[in-house]
């Protein structure tokens, strides 16, 4: 299987300029810059650019996967609209066996925020320029400003996985519930999301890009706390009462001189009326989670047993209305003697054998089976096609 590499670049905030375009699609032969966004792609070889560079000066989200398992989402944010000191609790990292790790880097008037999966194993996944879409990540950028953390949490919970599993501080035969994480080097846990109550169509994507397992999502949703309804109505007329006659003077200065995103700088700082916060300080072990986790999975495990059992059961009584009529097109097709009619047979005994089990006729199935081999034993392909299926 040949290298892959896809690195697809968006803007978010502002448009590419003409001369940007020109300068990003000069990095490539095979790739023209629009005005919102590039994607690079490589068989061999590897991007020019330093990723995080490329993402300061030109755009505002990078999606990059390779089909020996590493992924990354590198995102920016003005530094105006992002409160970092309650960012820091999710910077995380694992350097063992492949680096994977939540990083956020400041520069000048920019917080940029690097997520990454990084399995030097890989997984020889075959990928397609088209299994990721940019655009369905872009959300996530919009609710972490907003202060809706959900995402960060949920890639701490993947990558304290991933150092759990390395430090292999936790052994599922053990009698005790859960384990000290100052034992085993764990990282000190982040604040659990209220809004991981409710998981929306970006976030999913999230999980499915970087496989963050079901059951510890499961985990976590049952500790999250919802938010109060008043925090949610978010009143901004009322909000706005709260701003000092200075505040709303600079906001208006900044409204006429154009300053990006100022929307959402507003919202951000009425919602700091709200103290969203508030509604969740509960900080949860990731030792506790996982076993939350294992009792998600033993839970989603019996449903999927049970609903298993429910399809079987289904099948079973259509099988058993329909009984006389499968028997008589078994006869029939094995009367017809063709390749195709042989397999119509083989499919309708097969179900007849799995039906004769399901009722403790085994014995009624048997003698009728060894009266058809007996009545079609000159067929080798037939006698062949019996042996396979095992009956």
């Amino acid at each position: 299987m040949s290298e892959l590499q896809i690195y697809k670049f968006k803007t978010i905030d502002k448009p590419l300029t003409s001369k940007e375009r020109a300068e990003v699609s000069s990095w490539s032969s095979r790739t023209t810059a629009n005005s919102t966004g590039a994607t690079f792609i490589y068989h061999y070889g590897g991007f020019s650019q330093e990723p995080k560079a490329v993402i300061k000066d030109y755009f505002d989200l990078m999606l990059y996967y390779s089909n020996w398992g590493t992924k990354r989402l590198i995102l920016k944010f003005p530094r105006s609209h992002i409160d970092y000191d309650a960012l820091v609790p999710f910077d995380i990292s694992v350097d063992e066996y492949g680096s994977s790790s939540l990083e956020l880097y400041r520069t000048s008037g920019y917080l940029i925020m690097d997520f990454e999966i990084n399995n030097e194993e890989g997984h020889g996944d075959w990928l397609e320029e088209e299994d990721f879409d940019v655009a369905e990540f872009v959300e996530l950028r919009e609710a972490i400003i907003n202060g809706d953390y959900s995402v960060l949490y949920l890639f701490w919970l993947k990558v304290s996985e991933i150092k759990g599993d390395e430090n292999d501080y936790y052994d599922e035969d053990d009698d005790e519930d859960y384990y000290d994480e100052d034992d085993y080097d764990l990282p000190k846990p982040p604040p659990v999301p209220p809004q991981l109550k409710s998981i929306n169509t970006a976030v999913q994507h999230f999980i499915d890009f970087f496989e963050i397992d079901k059951d510890l999502v499961k985990a976590a949703q049952s500790i999250s706390k919802t938010i109060p309804r008043e925090v949610v109505r978010k009143d901004y007329p009322k909000l706005i009462q709260q701003l000092s006659n200075q505040e709303k003077e600079d906001y208006l200065l900044r409204l006429l001189k154009g300053e990006t995103r100022l929307d959402l700088a507003l919202k951000k700082h009425l919602d700091g009326f709200l103290d969203i916060s508030r509604s969740s300080k509960k900080a949860v072990s990731f030792a506790e989670l996982r076993y939350k986790r294992e009792q998600e999975k033993g839970k989603r495990m019996n449903e999927e047993k049970a609903e298993a059992r429910r399809k079987y059961e289904a099948k079973m009584r259509k099988l058993d209305q329909s009984q006389a009529n499968l028997w008589k097109g078994v006869y029939f097709n094995l009367d017809r003697k063709t390749g195709k009619s042989y397999d119509l047979a083989i499919k309708s005994l097969k179900d007849l054998k799995q039906l004769a089990i399901y009722k403790n006729e085994v014995v009624i199935f048997n003698i009728k089976m060894q009266q058809i081999r007996i009545d079609y034993k000159r067929s080798t392909s037939l006698k062949r096609r019996f042996e396979i299926a095992k009956l």
